[in-house]
This record gives C-alpha cells, sequence and structure tokens, in this order.
C-alpha cells in the first residue's frame, strides 16, 4: 500500500513540474480547426469570409452583398445589406473610416466622403436611407464610391454609423471585404 501512495505521489510530482514548465502556445490553434473543419466540410473558405462587428447585439444583422471595382477609375461601390432586429424601421448609412488591403486609412475627401449631402425629398432616393425596414428582410444599403488603388483585393475594414430616428448607432465594422473588378 505504501508503495502505491509512494508511486502517486511521485506521479503528481512529476506531471505538476512537467506542467510548470514555459512551453511555447500556438496561436489560434483552436480558431484553426474549426476553420478547417468548415472549410473540408462545405467547401467555404472562412478565412477570407466578411465578417461584420456589431456594437450591441440583437438589434441588427448584416451580410455583404458586392464590392465592385472599375479598373479605370479606381472607383469601388460596396453593397451590403441590413436587417433590424430590434424594430427600427429607418436607418441612415455614414461612412466614418476606411481601411485599405494593406491597413493604411484611405483619406476622406478626394477618395470618399463621409456623408453624402441630399434634400430632405431626395432622401428616400439615397442608397444610404431606407424607410421601409422590417424583421426577416434585408435592405440594401450602397456607401458612396471609394477610390482606391485599382486591382486591391479586398478592404480590411469599413467602419459606419446608422443613424436611426433620433439616435446615432456607431461602432459597426465590415473586415476583409473582397473587391471584385470589372
Amino acid at each position: 500500500m505504501k508503495k502505491i501512495a509512494w508511486l502517486l505521489t511521485a506521479a503528481l510530482l512529476l506531471t505538476a513540474a512537467a506542467s510548470g514548465q514555459d512551453q511555447p502556445k500556438k496561436k489560434g490553434g483552436f480558431w484553426n480547426k474549426v476553420k478547417k473543419g468548415v472549410e473540408s466540410t462545405t467547401g467555404l473558405d472562412v478565412s477570407k469570409e466578411t465578417l461584420f462587428v456589431y456594437p450591441q447585439l440583437g438589434q441588427w444583422k448584416m451580410e455583404f452583398v458586392s464590392a465592385t471595382g472599375n479598373p479605370s477609375t479606381g472607383e469601388v461601390s460596396v453593397t451590403i445589406g441590413i436587417m433590424p432586429l430590434a424594430g427600427q424601421k429607418s436607418a441612415f448609412l455614414k461612412l466614418t473610416e476606411v481601411t485599405d488591403a494593406a491597413g493604411r486609412g484611405v483619406a476622406e475627401g478626394a477618395a470618399w466622403k463621409a456623408t453624402s449631402k441630399f434634400r430632405t425629398s431626395d432622401l428616400g432616393a439615397s442608397p444610404l436611407y431606407h424607410e421601409d425596414l422590417a424583421a426577416g428582410t434585408y435592405a440594401e444599403y450602397r456607401f458612396q464610391p471609394i477610390k482606391v488603388e485599382p486591382g486591391m483585393k479586398s478592404f480590411k475594414a469599413l467602419k459606419f454609423t446608422l443613424e436611426t430616428g433620433n439616435a446615432q448607432e456607431e461602432g459597426f465594422e465590415a473586415r476583409d471585404v473582397p473587391v471584385t473588378w470589372e
């Protein structure tokens, strides 16, 4: 009985000593396994999927529709779908920041405008505004054209704000937005 107790104590000390050593940690090990599993079963390349960041969960759902560039002008038109989940009836989209594929900020002004100015009577014709939002249905929003280097493969990030009624909801972001040049 004493031998078993000594063996268990020795095994416990050895495992404690081995676990206390600094071992190199793999970064993203679990996420890489999940990505490989999804890619092998569905055929989708999830490492390059557009990701949406929300300031608060449960209020909005968004989807990537398209990002089409004109190689002669360098202008890219990005369209996303936005669906309310918490009863919002209208929203105006305002682009606040653009980051290119290399991680450099694209300056507002000549390359893109933060807000397109519309008269109140023309607001309904704006691709940045919808007043008929309904849960379960995506409304398409088209950002103002963004001027970048022709051939750029993707935007690292597009940050934007939604103005709903009298409130401004800041902190929305679309990451890894692929660009198709036509």
